[in-house]
């Protein structure tokens, strides 16, 4: 047996898409803007900082810059974060080549590990729907947290 669709016109594509679209895309959303450092104020200068509310699967994330600052992005960039009680992730991807030396001449600090996992970070970030969000200090040390 054979069944026949209609034709879909573009209109009605577009229609959709957009609709769909405003249905996934939440309009609450406010910018973000900070730097992560050290406990001594020294940048993190490179990796990933991650704000997640605990009741949401939705991450807004930023790329860390040399001079440790990030802008979060939701849905498009630099779009912001819902607001609220968030947790805060940092990540760094080290590559490492097969001397030690090599990566020590660099200066290089990485961030504990503790901090790069939502089941272990004690970091967390209030993001305002009311005031504002551009100067977030996310502080991180090379050791545990106590």
């Amino acid at each position: 047996m054979n069944i026949l669709f209609p034709a879909t016109s573009p209109t009605a594509l577009i229609v959709i898409l957009v609709c769909l679209n405003g249905c996934v895309q939440p309009q609450n959303l406010y910018p973000v803007r900070g730097r992560v450092e050290f406990e001594d104020g020294t940048p993190v200068k490179s990796g990933t900082v991650e704000f997640r509310l605990p009741d949401r699967k939705k991450v807004a994330r930023g790329k860390i810059s040399a001079d440790g600052m990030f802008s979060l992005s939701t849905f498009a960039m630099e779009d912001g974060a819902l607001a609220g009680k968030h947790q805060v992730i940092v990540a760094q991807t080290i590559l490492y080549d097969s001397t030690d030396q090599h990566q020590h001449s660099k200066g290089l600090r990485l961030v504990h590990p503790v901090y790069a996992s939502y089941d272990t970070t004690p970091l967390e970030v209030v993001v305002h729907a009311d005031g504002p969000n551009n100067r977030v200090n996310v502080v991180v040390s090379k050791t545990p947290p106590d």
